[in-house]
């Protein structure tokens, strides 16, 4: 950085004197008897671009309006002239295109010479607040760049060449776009500093810099390549993935439809063939068998009361009354008969009844049946006012 600082200090201090071509100098106002004369020798000084109308007194000594009117004038740069009574000029110089005043100087020129001397004297001038103003952005830059600040130091590099275009502050540009790792914009102002000083005494220096500048570029473009390969392979890998997946999910979802069809064909087939009640045909039959079974018990009741009956008639069951031999033979036949009759009319009416009450619950159990198994097929549903046995179908 040293050796830097004594080439930009070089070049600044032999840089020559001869003004840009967008440089516009108003008019000068002030004091109005000190103004004609200067007026007339700056009209005849080559001194940049005089405009053709003054500024106010205001106007002149403000570098913001100074601004404004050079970037009307399209002016890179604006001298503004304020004359005082003793005829002492005060220059300010102000640069547009960097939104920056250069600085302020006076000028005293003896009313004799201000022909010859005006105008040289107000181009070393001008070029004087230019340099001065160029080596105090510099060592802002340097300051900053010191201090490891480099976007503050690139700013005020930058503001130095828009004051002066000096190739050397290309080299501390690209120094600073190196160190932030901006290696394109690094090397575009290595090349450019090369163009402008092409013997420079720093030229291996700035080779090498240009050599590690680009290795970084490629370095950064290979880890690029890599990254966005990487980032293909891994897209396309769960592209496969979700590929498979997908196959995966189609193919149990196919599954899945064949095992429904299949329970739903093997449903369709025990519809057509399984007996869902298998015992109650069965428990019809011996309840109709109970109920006839407690049918003939009940004939043989009623032929049990009959011969009661005629026993009555006859009254047998009084022993003093005298009967003929063939009533004694009726009243012991009668006798014989009922109790034979009543016991089998009890025993068949209780057996049928039995039957036809055990037929009644295995109905309603319907133990052949698993439709339903966790289902109660029998129950007893007590209530308040009731008590009442359920049964399931």
């Amino acid at each position: 950085m040293r050796l830097l600082m004594l080439i930009v200090a070089a070049v600044v201090g032999t840089a020559a004197t001869a003004l840009a071509d967008d440089i516009v100098v108003l008019p000068p106002v002030g004091d109005a008897k000190a103004t004609p004369p200067i007026a007339s020798a700056l009209a005849k000084a080559n001194v940049g671009t005089l405009a053709a109308k003054p500024v106010d007194a205001t106007c002149a000594g403000d570098p913001g309006c100074l601004i404004k009117t050079g970037e009307e004038l399209s002016a890179n740069r604006i001298v503004s002239l304020t004359v005082a009574a003793d005829g002492k000029l005060d220059v300010l110089v102000v640069d547009v295109g960097a939104k920056l005043m250069l600085g302020t100087r006076s000028l005293t020129i003896a009313p004799k010479k201000l022909a010859k001397e005006l105008g040289p004297s107000l181009a070393r001038l001008v070029e004087d607040v230019t340099v001065d103003k160029a080596k105090s952005l510099f060592a802002e830059g340097n300051e900053h760049y010191n201090l490891g600040e480099f976007t503050q130091a690139l700013e005020r590099y930058k503001l130095a060449y828009r004051v002066k275009a000096l190739p050397a502050f290309q080299f501390n540009i690209a120094q600073c776009h190196r160190k932030l790792g901006q290696h394109k914009e690094a090397i575009a102002m290595y090349q450019a500093y090369l163009v402008g000083v092409p013997a420079a005494s720093n030229k291996a220096m700035v080779d090498s810099l240009i050599a590690e500048s680009q290795k970084e570029i490629d370095k950064q473009a290979a880890f690029a390549a890599q990254t966005e390969h990487d980032k293909f392979t891994t897209e396309q890998k769960k592209a496969e993935e979700a590929r498979k997946a997908k196959e995966a999910e189609a193919a149990a979802s196919s599954e899945r439809s064949k095992a429904e069809q299949a329970r739903i064909a093997a449903e369709q087939e025990r519809e057509r063939s399984y007996n869902r009640h298998p015992s109650r045909k069965w428990m019809l039959v011996t309840g109709a068998l109970g109920v006839a079974t407690a049918g003939v018990g009940t004939y043989f009741g009623i032929q049990a009361r009959n011969a009661q009956s005629s026993f009555d008639t006859n009254m047998c069951g009084d022993a003093g009354t005298p009967r003929i031999q063939t009533i004694i033979d009726q009243c012991s036949a009668d006798r014989d008969r009922g109790q034979r009759d009543a016991l089998l009319g009890n025993v068949l009416i209780g057996s049928g009844a039995a039957v036809v009450l055990v037929s009644a619950i295995v109905f309603a159990i319907d133990p052949g049946n698993i439709e339903r198994p966790s289902q109660q097929r029998v129950g007893l549903a007590i209530s308040p006012s009731s008590v009442k046995v359920v049964f399931q179908w």
